[in-house]
């Protein structure tokens, strides 16, 4: 795989991911690809997703959003903080 499709560390342990560019044989011939973790100590190495399933993430995703969204209200907060402390200088 390319750098721009690099597949995020596995969701049970960190570890790298394996990747298996695979074909699919049915009504029509599907190219796809498989996940699965590389380390063969990890509990579901041997589970295996498809990559759109590999990457879905939604609780890093609503994590980083959360995170966005107080980073944004600490920086208004810090402003306004600064404001209120110039206009109550002496």
């Amino acid at each position: 795989m390319s750098d721009e499709n690099e597949l995020p560390k596995c969701p049970f342990c960190g570890g790298e991911a394996s990747y298996t560019d695979t074909v699919g044989i049915g009504v029509t011939t599907n190219r796809y690809g498989l996940c699965s973790c590389a380390d063969t100590q990890c509990l579901p190495e041997k589970i295996i997703f498809k990559v759109g399933k590999w990457r879905t993430r939604p609780i890093e995703d609503a994590l980083r959003a959360e995170n966005e969204r107080l980073k944004a209200e600490n920086a208004d907060l810090s402003y306004r903080l600064m404001v209120h402390r110039r206009l109550s200088l002496p």
